[in-house]
């Protein structure tokens, strides 16, 4: 830990104390804010300076080890809050969820948990502690090291399901934060779409943190101009048609599976079994799976004129608990397409057929066609 009471109970920091001043203080008793068992310090060449408990300790706030990156960037967390004005406490153990949040904002209207997460650990740990501050009212802010920062171009950004169990979404803008503390730059990637699961498309801004505000990094996204995904995506069409894969994944096996069952090939699925839905950034699965298991089993049964019911998917809530309902969205591009009819909420009339192509020829046709319309759309 980064800070202790003393004998007064005061709180105190040793971080950024020089060398003779921490052979000082080391002569002094210090005890642990959240369970006042008797503390000491630690530091050396290698070793950020910090507090730590004795090798018997009970204390329930204990955590493993952390990197000197990750207390830097807390510490430069709580210092930069703190000089804007708000009640803030470093590693605060919060007894009711039994979770200790690294900075912990209180005593505003609204009470903020900020994790800064350097490490990788298991995407459930990351749901069970957010879910743990969620139902206490409690809002979980999580912000990313630079490890996980990893630009792949201008607007490209290196994508996997850890950083999507961080997503946040607001008015139609997903959102990623990423602090770098010996730079001190925050960095936001917003108005995030999905492009591979491997990575994802964005308008990245950064800015440095000692001359910007909290509520800035919440508002980049929503002025911000977001790069194409024509090109990109076009892209992906051709490859998932040109390109064989010899060792596909499971979901892949089963998808293969499913059409071959059905009398059709993969590569020769119609061009609208791949329609850029916004919230795909949040699906695990790919979008040509998910679009034509949809198509074959709820559209294509169905005759001209009369109503098409397509299921709920279901789909894991982002950080700031939004749930998207991609079935929707991608009715909703079907019906810009003119494929469907919207009649209602959520209810749609199935105006034309959906051929699936007979040669890779009519194929490439579809797909130059269909993304014609969408970049005229404006959608891409």
């Amino acid at each position: 830990m980064l800070y202790a009471l003393n004998d007064q109970e005061q709180l105190q920091s040793i971080y950024q104390k020089s060398f003779s001043d921490i052979s000082r203080l080391k002569e002094r008793a210090y005890y642990c804010p959240s369970c006042r068992e008797p503390v000491r310090i630690r530091s050396g060449p290698k070793v950020i300076p910090h507090f730590a408990h004795l090798p018997d300790s009970r204390c329930p706030s204990i955590k493993g080890g952390e990197s000197e990156e990750h207390e830097a960037g807390k510490w430069l967390i709580y210092q930069w809050l703190r000089a804007q004005g708000y009640q803030v406490e470093l590693e605060s153990y919060l007894p009711g969820i039994q979770q200790q949040p690294d900075v912990y904002i209180y005593g505003s209207k609204r009470q903020v948990a900020v994790e800064y997460q350097c490490s990788t650990i298991p995407v459930t740990d990351i749901w069970k502690r957010t879910k743990g501050y969620v139902d206490h009212g409690i809002f979980p802010l999580w912000i990313l090291g630079p490890r996980h920062w990893k630009k792949k171009g201008p607007h490209i950004l290196q994508f996997n399901s850890f950083l999507q169990s961080f997503l946040y979404q607001w008015s139609s803008c997903y959102q990623l934060f990423f602090l770098h503390p010996r730079k001190k730059t925050m960095t936001t990637a917003s108005g995030l779409r999905w492009l591979s699961p491997a990575s994802v498309t964005g308008s990245f801004h950064s800015f440095f943190l000692p001359q910007s505000t909290f509520p800035q990094i919440f508002s980049p996204g929503r002025k911000a101009v977001l790069p194409s995904i024509f090109h990109h995506w076009k892209k992906s069409w051709h490859n998932n048609r040109s390109t064989y894969r010899r060792e596909p994944g499971s979901k892949e096996k089963q998808f293969r599976q499913y059409l071959y069952l059905k009398g059709y090939h993969f590569s020769l699925i119609p061009s609208v079994c791949y329609l850029p839905v916004e919230s795909q950034v949040q699906l695990s699965v790919k979008p040509y799976i998910w679009q034509t298991r949809l198509l074959l089993d709820h559209f294509t049964p169905v005759p001209i004129g009369s109503v098409v019911e397509f299921p709920k998917m279901e789909v894991p809530v982002t950080i700031n608990q939004y749930k998207p309902d991609p079935v929707s969205e991608y009715a909703e591009l079907l019906s810009l397409l003119n494929i469907l009819k919207k009649t209602g909420n959520n209810k749609w009339v199935k105006t034309r057929e959906v051929a699936f192509p007979a040669t890779m020829e009519e194929a490439f046709l579809d797909d130059r066609t269909t993304l014609a319309k969408l970049k005229n759309l404006k959608i891409m």
